[in-house]
């Protein structure tokens, strides 16, 4: 199985060692920058699982950088900040953070906070890291092309087909509400007594069904919405 990679974004050089070296010491395939900037342009050309960010850097700060990761990318972002300020934090989340690490720090709660924030990226369905694609286990969505591929097969979805699919993937192993699908599938509320949605999640099970059984994955859980089972991610060719 390939180690998790992270990207860890740093100025100072010393801090930079520190974290990059507690990170490949835990078993992380460990990327180092200095500056936003080359964080940016490696984020655009390279696939990484999470990014910690220093908020303290000159030109383009941690926070502005998660803002511009954002416009790109769901890829989790820790900051990592000697700052104790409170306002500082929400500002963090605020610019898409996903958590917080304060200087001085432990090792181990380093590596906890990673973990931790890794295993909700993982149960929410992996995005990469120039979002053009959500993946979970053998599943694979390609949104520029708005397909569906299991095991490299297509699902020939319609738009709102794969629109709903994409959004039960990306929130994979939570139960999403009917009228949360409905206002982001088709822009408005669906009258409790339309078919329209779960004729569409039909014919989505039964495309699924076509590549191989994969159509139970999707689960109906009645009169609160629809799940994308996570179990789908221990899937393996056969």
């Amino acid at each position: 199985m390939a180690r998790p990679r992270v990207l860890v974004v740093d100025d100072e050089a010393t801090s930079r060692d520190l974290l990059t070296r507690i990170l490949s010491d835990a078993g992380y395939d460990v990327v180092d920058t200095f500056s936003a900037e080359e964080a940016l342009a490696l984020l655009h050309r390279e696939s990484f699982d999470l990014v910690t960010l220093d908020v303290m850097m000159p030109f383009v700060d941690g926070l502005e950088c998660c803002r511009r990761i954002r416009q790109f990318s769901k890829v989790p972002v820790v900051f990592v900040t000697a700052r104790s300020d409170p306002h500082n934090e929400v500002e963090g989340f605020q610019a898409g953070g996903d958590d917080y690490i304060r200087k001085p720090y432990h090792i181990a709660a380093v590596v906890s906070r990673v973990q931790a924030v890794l295993r909700r990226a993982e149960d929410r369905g992996s995005v990469d890291a120039v979002g053009n694609a959500v993946r979970v286990g053998p599943l694979q969505l390609d949104i520029a092309a708005q397909e569906a591929y299991l095991f490299g097969r297509a699902a020939g979805l319609t738009t709102k087909e794969f629109e709903l699919l994409r959004m039960l993937a990306e929130r994979c192993g939570q139960v999403v509400p009917h009228d949360e699908i409905a206002n982001e599938v088709w822009g408005e509320e669906l009258d409790p007594e339309s078919k329209t949605l779960r004729v569409h999640v039909y014919r989505l099970r039964k495309k699924l069904d076509s590549l191989g059984d994969f159509g139970r994955f999707l689960l109906t859980k009645r009169d609160r919405g629809y799940l994308l089972s996570p179990e789908l991610r221990q899937v393996e060719a056969s």
